[in-house]
């Protein structure tokens, strides 16, 4: 853009025009002045790196929430061992669930449910119990059921005698909370972008700026 600027100014504008132009870019410098440009592309800059950091920060891995899991729901039955690998199962089920509807690479590696159940992620009866649940707003967001299911399975294991004390369970619950808040606060995050209006008052301080203020010091 300089350049087609550059151009037009020495061989397409009479003499007339280009004492106007200067004028124009002595006017654009003294904004420059008023207007600190650089504080403002570092401000926009910071601001979208600590969004990038922030949103790697909320990435929710299940490890805290299956730690716990293993410590707390003790056994080595057959029903014990089965109820701590369909949390685990569940747990990454959620996690694929928010994920796709943020990342087109996991998209793409599930785009259907039907892939959810060829993968092992899920038995054909939950996918019936899944799909039986309707969400008016988006029937897309609906990662929150297996976390649900998780609870059920919580709570029950706690009136089976499994968890021997309260305490045990809201170290469990507690820890199924904050597994499903860090999905949370990505959807947020995916939801609400930087405004648009800044970002084009940021390009457009630079495409006019910039250009102007080389101009001047080349006349």
């Amino acid at each position: 853009m300089y350049y087609i600027i550059n151009a037009y100014y020495r061989f397409g504008m009479t003499k007339e025009q280009q004492n106007e132009f200067i004028k124009y870019v002595m006017l654009v410098d003294g904004w420059t002045k008023e207007i600190p440009l650089t504080f403002l592309l570092g401000f926009y800059v910071a601001m979208i790196v600590r969004r990038w950091w922030d949103c790697c920060q909320l990435i929710s891995w299940p490890d805290h929430l299956l730690y716990n899991v293993s410590a707390l729901i003790r056994g080595q039955d057959p029903e014990t061992r089965i109820i701590r690998k369909t949390i685990a199962r569940y747990a990454i089920l959620t996690s694929v669930l928010a994920w796709r509807s943020i990342s087109l690479r996991v998209l793409a590696r599930y785009p259907t449910d039907d892939h959810l159940v060829d993968s092992g992620l899920m038995t054909k009866e939950e996918m019936v119990m899944f799909k039986s649940i309707l969400v008016h707003v988006d029937p897309h967001q609906k990662w929150w059921v297996p976390l649900n299911w998780i609870q059920t399975m919580m709570v029950r294991c706690f009136e089976k005698g499994t968890l021997t004390h309260t305490n045990e369970l809201r170290v469990l619950l507690d820890a199924l909370e904050k597994y499903r808040n860090g999905f949370f606060q990505l959807f947020i995050y995916d939801w609400i972008a930087i405004p648009l209006v800044y970002t084009q008052v940021m390009s457009m301080f630079e495409s006019i700026f910039k250009p102007e203020t080389k101009k001047k010091h080349n006349c």
